[in-house]
C-alpha cells in the first residue's frame, strides 16, 4: 500500500507544480487528473466506479470569456462542416455566456463574433437580434455590416424585405453617424437589388454622407436600367452630387441600352459621361472610368470613339506612371544623400 501511494503521490506532484502557470484548464495531462482521482479514492472501489469518477474528472466545462470563446471556435468547427442546426444550438449557449459578461468591451466584441456566426448559419433574424445587443456602437455597425453581406451572398431576395427592415431598424441605433451612413448605403444597394427599388431610395434619402449616398444612388439607377426601367435611372443618376460616381451610373444606363439594342441612345449617354469624366480631379478615377466608357462605346458598336477614348486614358495613366517613376527616384537620392 504505502508503495502504490509513493508512486501516486509522484504523479500528482508535477501537475499540482504546473497549476499556477497553466492558462487553459482543458490541458490538465490526464495521466495526472487519474492519479489525483485516484488518490481521493479507496482502493476497495469498483473499477466501475472508478470510471464514473474519471469520466466526472474529464467533463470539466471552461466558464466565464473562456467558455464563450470555446463554445465559438465549436460553433466555428461545425460550420465549416456544414451541420448549421448544430452551429445554431451551440451560438445560443455562446450568446447567454456572453450576455453575462461583465466587461462591455469583450462583451461586446464576443456579440458581435456571434452574431456573425449566425449569419454565416443563415440565422439572419437572429444575428440581428444579437447586434441589436451589441453595447459597443462601432462592433456593432461591424457586425451588422458583416451580417448584411452574408445575407446579401445568400442571395434570398424573396425573405429581403423583412430582413432588411430589420436591419435598417437596428442600424438606426447606431449612434456613430459616419458608421450609420455606411450601413444605411449597404441596406439601400440590397434593397435595389432586391428589385424593391423605392424602398432603396428612402433609404439612400437618410444617408447623411456625400460620398456614401452617392455610390447608393450610382448603384440604385444601375438597378433600375437592368429592370429595364431606364428613365427613371436618368432621373435617379442625375441626382447624384459626385460626378465620379453619376459618370459610373450612366456608364451602367449605357451599358444596358446596349444590350437592349438602343445604340443611338447608349451612345449618347455615353458622350455625357465622357465630358462629366474629363472634369474629374483624380487622375486615377479619371483613367478608370474612361477605360469602362470605352468599352460601353465599344459595346454600342461604336469601334472607333472606343479606341480614342482608350488612348486618352492610357495617355493619363502613361502620364501618371512617369510622376511615380520621378517621385521614387527623388526619394531614392534623398535616402542615398542622408548617407
Amino acid at each position: 500500500m504505502r508503495s502504490l501511494i509513493t508512486f501516486l503521490s509522484a504523479l500528482a506532484t508535477p501537475l499540482k507544480s504546473r497549476s499556477a502557470t497553466r492558462q487553459n484548464p482543458r490541458s490538465f495531462p490526464k495521466l495526472g487528473i487519474l492519479a489525483l482521482a485516484l488518490l481521493l479514492t479507496p482502493i476497495c472501489k469498483s473499477s466501475t466506479a472508478l470510471a464514473a469518477q474519471s469520466d466526472t474528472a474529464f467533463s470539466f466545462q471552461p466558464t466565464g470569456e473562456r467558455q464563450v470563446w470555446a463554445l465559438s471556435d465549436k460553433a466555428g468547427e461545425y460550420l465549416k462542416a456544414g451541420q448549421t442546426q448544430k452551429a445554431a444550438q451551440t451560438l445560443a449557449r455562446a450568446q447567454k455566456a456572453a450576455e453575462s459578461m461583465g466587461n462591455d468591451n469583450i462583451k461586446a466584441w464576443a456579440l458581435s463574433e456571434i452574431a456573425t456566426q449566425y449569419a454565416e448559419a443563415q440565422q439572419y433574424i437572429q444575428a440581428l437580434q444579437v447586434a441589436q445587443t451589441i453595447p459597443n456602437p462601432l462592433d456593432k455597425a461591424s457586425a451588422l455590416s458583416d451580417i448584411i453581406n452574408e445575407y446579401a451572398t445568400a442571395e434570398q431576395p424573396q425573405q429581403a424585405g423583412e430582413f432588411l427592415d430589420r436591419a435598417f431598424q437596428v442600424a438606426e441605433s447606431v449612434e456613430s453617424e459616419w458608421h450609420k451612413a455606411q450601413i444605411f448605403s449597404e441596406i439601400a444597394i440590397r434593397y435595389a437589388g432586391a428589385k424593391q427599388h423605392d424602398r432603396a431610395l428612402q433609404v439612400a434619402a437618410r444617408i447623411n454622407g456625400g460620398y456614401l449616398k452617392a455610390e447608393a444612388l450610382s448603384e440604385i439607377a444601375g438597378e433600375y436600367a437592368a429592370a429595364r426601367q431606364y428613365e427613371k435611372a436618368l432621373q435617379v443618376a442625375q441626382t447624384i452630387g459626385s460626378d465620379r460616381h453619376k459618370a459610373e451610373a450612366l456608364s451602367q444606363i449605357a451599358d444596358r441600352y446596349a444590350e437592349a439594342g438602343q445604340d443611338k441612345k447608349a451612345v449618347a449617354i455615353i458622350a455625357q459621361a465622357v465630358q462629366i469624366a474629363e472634369s474629374l480631379e483624380d487622375s486615377y478615377s479619371k483613367v478608370s472610368v474612361l477605360q469602362d466608357l470605352a468599352d460601353q462605346y465599344q459595346a454600342a458598336s461604336q469601334a472607333q470613339k472606343a479606341a480614342e477614348i482608350f488612348a486618352r486614358a492610357e495617355a493619363i495613366e502613361a502620364t501618371l506612371d512617369r510622376r511615380y517613376s520621378k517621385s521614387q527616384s527623388s526619394r531614392q537620392d534623398s535616402c542615398q544623400g542622408e548617407f
